[in-house]
């Protein structure tokens, strides 16, 4: 039963394609697909680990290497519609073997792919930081897309927070899941089509000023669609003036 369960929450196979986890062999540094980072062979040199508890630990690499590499990289630049235009930030666009991750992520238990998810976050966090930071800029607090309560207590979790929570420890930042709360249990937004998005998540966040007031804040989420539960978040911190305000998503869709 336990073995089960393990291979249910811990894949020893690729999410993806079912093949096996090995290490990539020495060539394939010299062969890394176009648009990837400079940084991308130390992802694929490093070795994941999740902590089940105590000292039991359980790779946590998720995907071959074949299928990471299927992944398109996101090109910098993307913002999200709106006044004013919020930068979004993400190292991978939505395509399949990814969202094979954020389901595992989110509906099977699957805590290990934080790691290796949160790893190419704050990485392009990093980045967008050096680019953008400028004299004088303040580090950005980061701030989870909340879950209402009772989704949260039948999940047990929210793989926003788990998300951000790890970046922001690899980056040294300060991470704030209660700056923003969920005010009421939306529909599931992947359950409704594109005109009917925009009206299930509006007016459904509440900011907290005193987390907010005169900082820069990332909204962390795991995908970006349509952009419409973003676009509601971002509309309950502008009252509470922050410096400024950037999304932080694993993928994204076409530049919104």
């Amino acid at each position: 039963m336990f073995s089960f369960v393990a291979d249910l929450l811990f894949p020893g196979s690729c999410l993806s394609c079912d093949r096996g986890l090995s290490a990539p062999g020495g060539d394939f540094f010299r062969a890394l697909p176009g648009g990837w980072p400079e940084a991308a062979p130390d992802f694929f040199r490093t070795d994941f680990f999740h902590t089940v508890m105590g000292p039991l630990k359980v790779p946590a690499r998720i995907l071959c290497t074949d299928c990471w590499l299927s992944l398109v990289p996101a090109e910098d630049g993307c913002r999200l519609r709106g006044h004013p235009p919020i930068p979004v930030i993400s190292p991978f666009m939505t395509g399949p073997a990814l969202l094979e991750v954020i389901r595992f992520l989110k509906f099977r238990g699957g805590r290990s792919a934080v790691q290796p998810l949160s790893w190419w976050l704050a990485l392009s966090l990093r980045r967008h930081l050096e680019a953008n930071g400028g004299p004088g800029a303040t580090d950005p607090v980061l701030v989870p897309v909340p879950l209402f309560h009772s989704r949260l207590a039948e999940r047990g979790y929210n793989q926003a927070d788990l998300l951000a929570r790890r970046t922001a420890g690899l980056l040294g930042l300060e991470y704030s899941p209660r700056a923003l709360r969920r005010t009421r249990n939306t529909k599931p937004q992947s359950k409704l089509g594109g005109p009917q998005r925009a009206g299930n998540v509006r007016g459904a966040f509440e900011a907290e000023p005193a987390a907010i007031e005169g900082k820069r804040i990332v909204v962390v989420d795991d995908l970006l669609t349509t952009g419409e539960t973003m676009l509601a978040c971002v509309a309950a911190l502008l009252p509470c003036r922050p410096r400024a305000i950037a999304a932080l998503t694993v993928g994204r869709g076409l530049d919104r």
